[in-house]
């Protein structure tokens, strides 16, 4: 029987999301075929350490700083243990918002206009004429988010942030339809997309509450679309996923508004 590690827990803002994420895996992983454990890190770190060549497959679930970024994916190399998902390098690239959307549109893809803010007084750099989003520049973007009209209310937020990351003020795109896609496979093995799902919700974003509260959104697996407009998803995911260089399986997240697709971010 094959032995599974799940890397969860961790202690950074996203902390609830990681342990949701590892108990709905391990709910739905056939027991049958599969011998799975849990570590809570950083409680069970020095356990997963002693045991971490022992196991087939290691599958981290920590979101946000620790998990999205190098780190446990470095730590799982330096240990010997056969750790999921990218390299050190396409995680901390991914998770950093400001970076990954200069380097979509370094590459010609269409991304919200960002600006990255490491003190108030950068604020004053800052030139959108309507709405802005603001959320952490390294974190996911489940928590300490909001779209804003009043340049006071954006501030309390921003102070907030600023106290453990830096700081996107992003252009707020008003979204005719919002996808997230699956792709599975590595990047220069042929990947191919699992799914192109719609996202709706009734929220301005897709926060935390519409991600994880009942009712706060509907996902739609393999939604209805006109074949150009699918074709056009499709080969841009695929773009995407190979220009970072993502492996095992990642999503990313679009807007379409005006007949164009914006590029939001990987989620590795």
């Amino acid at each position: 029987m094959k032995k599974v590690a799940l890397i969860t827990g961790w202690e950074n803002k996203e902390r609830e999301i990681s342990l949701l994420s590892a108990k709905n895996v391990f709910e739905n992983i056939d027991s049958s075929k599969f011998e799975v454990e849990v570590f809570d890190f950083p409680a069970r770190k020095n356990d997963f350490i002693k045991h971490a060549q022992n196991f087939d497959i290691v599958l981290p679930f920590i979101h946000g700083v620790g998990g999205e970024d190098w780190a446990i994916t470095a730590f799982c190399e330096f240990v010997g243990a056969p750790c999921l998902f990218s390299s050190a390098q396409a995680h901390r690239l991914c998770l950093d918002k400001h970076l990954s959307n200069l380097f979509a549109k370094n590459a010609w893809f269409d991304a919200p206009e960002s600006y990255l803010i490491r003190s108030i007084e950068k604020l004053k750099n800052v030139n959108i004429e309507w709405k802005i989003f603001i959320k952490p520049c390294n974190g996911g973007s489940s928590v300490d988010n909001g779209v804003f009209e009043n340049v006071y209310a954006w501030q309390e937020l921003i102070e907030k942030i600023l106290t453990y990351d830096e700081v996107i003020v992003q252009e707020f795109i008003q979204k005719e339809r919002e996808f997230t896609v699956s792709i599975i496979g590595d990047y220069d093995k042929n990947p191919q997309v699992m799914a192109i799902s719609e996202v709706i919700t009734q929220k301005e974003i897709f926060d935390y509450d519409a991600k994880y509260k009942a009712d706060g959104a509907i996902e739609i697996v393999h939604a209805e679309l006109a074949e150009a407009l699918k074709a056009s998803i499709n080969t841009t995911a695929l773009k995407i996923y190979k220009m970072f260089q993502l492996r095992t399986f990642s999503r990313i997240d679009f807007l379409y508004a005006n007949n164009t697709l914006y590029f939001l971010e990987v989620n590795t």
